[in-house]
Protein backbone atom coordinates (compact mmCIF):
# COMPACT_ATOMS: atom_id res chain seq x y z
CA UNK A 1 0.00 0.00 0.00
CA UNK A 2 1.11 3.40 -1.11
CA UNK A 3 1.63 5.72 1.78
CA UNK A 4 0.48 9.58 0.97
CA UNK A 5 3.58 11.84 2.32
CA UNK A 6 2.32 14.17 5.15
CA UNK A 7 2.66 17.74 5.29
CA UNK A 8 6.12 18.04 6.65
CA UNK A 9 7.36 15.75 3.55
CA UNK A 10 5.20 17.40 0.82
CA UNK A 11 6.85 20.69 1.93
CA UNK A 12 10.71 18.87 2.51
CA UNK A 13 10.00 17.89 -1.30
CA UNK A 14 8.51 21.32 -2.41
CA UNK A 15 11.64 22.84 -0.79
CA UNK A 16 14.09 20.68 -2.62
CA UNK A 17 12.27 20.87 -5.99
CA UNK A 18 12.73 24.63 -5.48
CA UNK A 19 16.58 24.12 -5.45
CA UNK A 20 16.22 25.39 -1.74
CA UNK A 21 17.33 22.06 -0.11
CA UNK A 22 20.18 22.02 2.30
CA UNK A 23 22.97 19.82 1.89
CA UNK A 24 22.79 16.11 3.86
CA UNK A 25 26.44 15.23 5.20
CA UNK A 26 25.93 11.40 5.96
CA UNK A 27 28.84 11.48 8.26
CA UNK A 28 26.98 13.62 10.44
CA UNK A 29 24.96 10.80 11.37
CA UNK A 30 28.25 9.09 13.20
CA UNK A 31 29.61 6.46 11.71
CA UNK A 32 29.38 4.46 8.97
CA UNK A 33 26.03 3.98 7.55
CA UNK A 34 25.56 0.82 5.49
CA UNK A 35 22.36 -0.25 3.37
CA UNK A 36 20.98 -3.21 2.33
CA UNK A 37 19.37 -4.43 -0.94
CA UNK A 38 15.44 -3.52 -0.86
CA UNK A 39 14.02 -6.99 -2.06
CA UNK A 40 10.11 -7.03 -3.00
CA UNK A 41 9.94 -9.91 -2.62
CA UNK A 42 10.54 -10.14 1.39
CA UNK A 43 7.25 -8.04 1.51
CA UNK A 44 4.83 -10.36 0.20
CA UNK A 45 3.84 -12.19 2.57
CA UNK A 46 0.69 -13.34 1.89
CA UNK A 47 -2.33 -13.49 -1.20
CA UNK A 48 -3.47 -10.39 0.06
CA UNK A 49 -0.63 -8.96 -0.22
CA UNK A 50 0.35 -9.93 -3.86
CA UNK A 51 -3.00 -8.84 -4.95
CA UNK A 52 -2.67 -5.54 -3.44
CA UNK A 53 0.96 -5.17 -4.94
CA UNK A 54 -0.52 -6.32 -8.41
CA UNK A 55 -3.12 -3.84 -8.34
CA UNK A 56 -0.75 -1.10 -7.88
CA UNK A 57 1.41 -1.60 -10.05
CA UNK A 58 -1.01 -2.10 -13.19
CA UNK A 59 -2.76 1.06 -11.99
CA UNK A 60 0.71 2.22 -12.52
CA UNK A 61 0.04 0.75 -16.48
CA UNK A 62 4.25 0.24 -16.71
CA UNK A 63 4.89 -3.05 -18.67
CA UNK A 64 8.15 -2.78 -17.34
CA UNK A 65 7.35 -2.33 -14.25
CA UNK A 66 4.40 -4.96 -14.31
CA UNK A 67 6.72 -7.64 -15.85
CA UNK A 68 9.32 -7.01 -12.83
CA UNK A 69 6.28 -7.26 -10.63
CA UNK A 70 5.66 -10.48 -11.76
CA UNK A 71 9.05 -11.63 -10.81
CA UNK A 72 8.88 -10.04 -7.80
CA UNK A 73 5.81 -12.16 -7.51
CA UNK A 74 7.52 -15.56 -8.44
CA UNK A 75 10.20 -15.21 -6.00
CA UNK A 76 7.70 -14.27 -2.92
CA UNK A 77 5.68 -17.68 -3.77
CA UNK A 78 9.13 -19.42 -4.49
CA UNK A 79 10.44 -18.38 -1.04
CA UNK A 80 7.04 -19.28 0.57
CA UNK A 81 6.92 -22.42 -0.70
CA UNK A 82 10.56 -23.44 0.21
CA UNK A 83 9.58 -21.93 3.73
CA UNK A 84 6.56 -24.84 3.98
CA UNK A 85 8.98 -27.32 2.43
CA UNK A 86 10.95 -26.58 5.41
CA UNK A 87 8.63 -26.98 7.63
CA UNK A 88 7.49 -30.21 6.73
CA UNK A 89 10.84 -31.81 7.16
CA UNK A 90 11.74 -30.59 10.21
Amino acid sequence: MAETPNRTTRSAMTELEAGKGEPFDMAELGGEVKFSRYETADYLKTEDDIAAYLDAVKEDGDPALIEAARDDVTRARSRSANAASTKREG
